[in-house]
């Protein structure tokens, strides 16, 4: 790497290690990448035009604003795959591929299993679950117009066609679905408790509210999913949720209350209570 690419790395990663960014040296990579369409390290002095300096100005006025890198870059991978993402929609996170093998491990063995996705976003939960269980037959429930035009798009991204996206609120779209007809609904819906929203990461407020508002206590959606769709399972069907943090307790006794069984929790990387599922009882 020449010194004129090596000073516009360093200067790169100071300006982001200045503003407090966690990880400045991935995210110079990730910038200086998004921009020349190379690595850093293969940057010669011809490509170092005035205009791109000034793209990486711009970028970086906004990121040292706390704009989350995903949506600078405008993709972003989870579990192997690709998603288009952008304002408007919830960022994946590596935290939710928890839920995709939880999910997975019960599917895995079945024969075109029938799966809801509810509270959807950018269907990175649905579309992982299609990709590795390609006889399943997804349904990808979103509210929000703008989450489900990444939706849309993703699932024509990386080709998933078994699963089918719907615009929809799932207090409503419930009742288009048969009693006693599907294996696995998964979700990871809004659980942030309302007055807790204003004191999120700076990159989080950026996002959009309702994925992230669970109402006063954070459990709205768990009440409200547990109660509405559990006739919809099968018999010995699964449930699973993302939980927040110290939320597990709090889920686990939603379900236990709505007589699910084999309650089971799921940590993350971080040893935190992530994922909670359960079998349904009639």
């Amino acid at each position: 790497m020449r010194g004129k690419a090596i000073k516009l790395y360093n200067m790169v990663r100071s300006t982001l290690s200045n503003a407090g960014v966690f990880s400045p040296a991935f995210e110079s990579f990730m910038i200086i990448n998004l921009v020349f369409k190379k690595n850093y390290i293969d940057l010669q002095e011809e490509d170092i035009t005035e205009e791109k300096i000034n793209n990486i100005n711009l970028i970086l006025q906004k990121r040292t604003e706390k704009y989350p890198l995903q949506y600078i870059v405008k993709n972003w991978s989870f579990f192997g795959l690709e998603f288009n993402i952008g304002e408007g929609v919830l960022i994946p996170r590596s935290d939710t591929e928890v839920l995709v093998e939880v999910g997975l491990n019960f599917i895995k063995k079945k024969t075109s299993p029938v799966i809801v996705d509810l509270c959807s976003g950018s269907g990175c939960v649905a579309i992982s679950l299609a990709n590795e269980v390609p006889s399943a037959k997804i349904y990808a429930i979103e509210k929000s117009k703008e989450a489900y035009k990444y939706l849309e798009q993703n699932v024509k991204l990386n080709k998933t066609f078994n699963v089918k996206p719907i615009l929809a609120d799932l207090k409503t779209v419930v009742n288009d679905f048969e009693d006693l007809s599907i294996d696995l609904i998964i979700s990871n819906p809004p659980y942030i408790k309302t007055a807790d929203i204003q004191t999120l990461q700076e990159e989080v407020k950026f996002e959009p509210a309702m994925a992230l508002d669970g109402g006063i206590d954070g459990l709205d959606f768990y009440k409200i999913i547990t109660k509405l769709w559990k006739k919809k399972l099968k018999q010995s069907g699964l449930l699973v949720f993302e939980v927040g943090v110290n939320q597990s307790q709090e889920v686990l006794k939603i379900m236990h209350l709505m007589n699910f069984d084999n309650l089971k929790c799921w940590k993350d990387l971080n040893g935190i209570n992530r994922v909670i599922s359960g079998k349904n009882k009639l």
